[in-house]
């Protein structure tokens, strides 16, 4: 959404504009200003190219705040996966990438922002080649999947947008369920709320139109979305 200060920047613009008399256009007239002060991306032409994975902190049921995690589809707008937890964690996007390639497949790449789960290294830093993935990223190397941090709202706009529609409907859709516990509110989402929200606002997802990989196996998903820890090796044992 644009600011109100840049909203009256472009008015007066565009009135003074009008009031003037029209200059004779030519080569080297820029184009006028489109009506939206920030023009959008164009989405992706494939479904699974571009997944945007966020999470929101809000009071979404009762009185305590709760972080729900969400990817969605940059190409046909759906709702890939969602999920609650106590905090915005590693076990959370763990749990909504298993939804992803459960029900969707092996998506090509995510794009999500510059929190430590996704990168270790600070905002405006050089990335090399030898930088340690975090667990996160490790995992999605394994799959094959790209991670393409961002450090601005804009980047994260269609999941932004669909924050700020969740917020304002999603607490009342929770409170008519009788929800109270994450446990509660995880089993809505993914038996009531999403399907009905996709088949509603998504374009359906056509095979000849998707570059999702087909579905891993159960096993081979328990096996990559693992957090994995150093073993540590007391003085005078060594590991056969």
């Amino acid at each position: 959404k644009a600011h109100k200060k840049t909203i009256r920047a472009l008015r007066k613009k565009t009135t003074a504009r009008t009031t003037d008399t029209p200059p004779v256009p030519t080569a080297a007239t820029p184009p006028a200003e489109c009506e939206h002060p920030h023009a959008r991306r164009e989405k992706s032409r494939y479904a699974g190219e571009i997944i945007y994975v966020d999470a929101s902190m809000h009071r979404w049921f009762g009185n305590t705040v709760t972080a729900l995690h969400a990817a969605i589809d940059d190409a046909t707008g759906t709702v890939v996966g969602a999920y609650f937890c106590q905090q915005e964690t590693l076990v959370g996007y763990y749990q909504l990438l298993a939804q992803l390639l459960r029900n969707y497949g092996i998506p090509a790449a995510f794009h999500t922002d510059g929190r430590t789960v996704f990168q270790y290294k600070k905002a405006g830093v050089r990335s090399t080649p030898n930088d340690t993935p975090t667990q996160f990223t490790y995992a999605c190397q394994t799959l094959g999947i790209a991670v393409c941090p961002s450090y601005s709202a804009q980047a994260q706009g269609k999941v932004e947008r669909l924050f700020q529609t969740w917020q304002s409907r999603l607490p009342i859709e929770l409170a008519m369920a009788g929800v109270s516990t994450i446990e509660e509110a995880n089993r809505f989402m993914s038996t009531q709320f999403l399907p009905s929200f996709n088949e509603q606002f998504a374009s359906p997802v056509h095979p000849t139109m998707s570059v999702f990989e087909e579905q891993p196996s159960e096993e081979r998903i328990n096996l990559t979305l693992a957090v994995l820890t150093p073993r540590t090796v007391a003085a005078g044992h060594a590991i056969a």
